[in-house]
């Protein structure tokens, strides 16, 4: 499948991934410091605290948004030039350093970035010891907990890591893409599904849809299910590889489109369109 211009990049969510994976191997290096499973959680449950281990995080997610803020910038220049708009927003670009929207947004989203990593090992901790629970219920004896846990803890976390980096990045993206075009008044963007077998049901049904920046939807409620996550923007909720495309010009989009608004989706023409935008 042909990568969009506005879709966050998977070498960036890979470099993300192995970065906190370098930080994680200080869990495998614990976990063989001792046979006491109880006693590896509490170690992790310390590591959670570390100042070392949390400045390891803070540099880790500065170094993610500052790399997509840096892609996210070129995008929007490159979508600038293709629709005549390049002078606009090669002025914006110039004004970001002293932007104090943009800067809260990338500050914002380094620590909500930091804070994930920071969860994990307190997250692999309670994991660890609801599985001890679990062994000890079952009649398990220490010396047997102690060698299964072993066995498991040093890949306890690789789950945890591939979610927090495919939904950081895919966030922080859409996070970034939503400060510009709203300093240049772009208040549409078009939702845009991975285009592949795993697209969520609800997320299917967004595909090509008009949405405004101060509107999120609800795709779980517009699918009819009873669960849902609230309302979000595209690529901001575990897991999702959907993504915004700002609408740069409305010569770009074709009408008659599915417009969200009022809480619903609705098939309208330029000319209704206009008149609520």
């Amino acid at each position: 499948m042909k990568m969009n211009k506005w879709q966050a990049l998977k070498r960036i969510e890979k470099r993300y991934i192995n970065s906190i994976n370098t930080i994680f191997k200080q869990v495998e290096f614990l976990s063989q410091t001792t046979n006491d499973p109880t006693k590896l959680a509490n170690m992790l449950k310390a590591l959670s605290t570390n100042n070392y281990f949390n400045s390891m995080c803070e540099d880790v997610a500065t170094r993610m948004v500052t790399h997509i803020n840096r892609e996210v910038g070129g995008t929007w220049k490159d979508a600038a030039i293709q629709v005549g708009r390049g002078n606009e927003i090669y002025k914006l670009l110039m004004k970001e350093i002293s932007n104090p929207t943009l800067s809260l947004a990338i500050s914002e989203k380094i620590q909500e970035n930091a804070r994930q990593i920071k969860s994990l090992p307190l997250t692999v901790a309670n994991d660890l010891t609801d599985e001890i629970r679990k062994l000890t219920f079952q009649g398990k004896r220490s010396e047997e907990i102690a060698n299964i846990v072993k066995a498991k803890s040093p890949n306890l976390a690789e789950r945890y890591i591939n979610t927090i980096a495919r939904t950081e990045v895919s966030k922080t993206q859409s996070a970034l893409v939503q400060v510009r075009a709203e300093e240049l008044g772009l208040n549409w963007y078009i939702w845009r599904d991975s285009g592949d077998s795993r697209v969520r049901k609800s997320h299917g049904i967004m595909e090509g849809v008009l949405v405004n920046w101060k509107d999120p939807p609800n795709p779980e409620l517009l699918e009819g299910v009873n669960h849902t996550y609230g309302n979000y923007h595209a690529g901001c909720i575990f897991n999702c590889r959907c993504y915004a495309e700002p609408v740069v010009s409305w010569n770009l989009v074709k009408f008659p489109c599915k417009v969200h608004v009022y809480g619903q989706i609705i098939n309208m023409s330029k000319k209704e369109f206009m008149a609520i935008a």
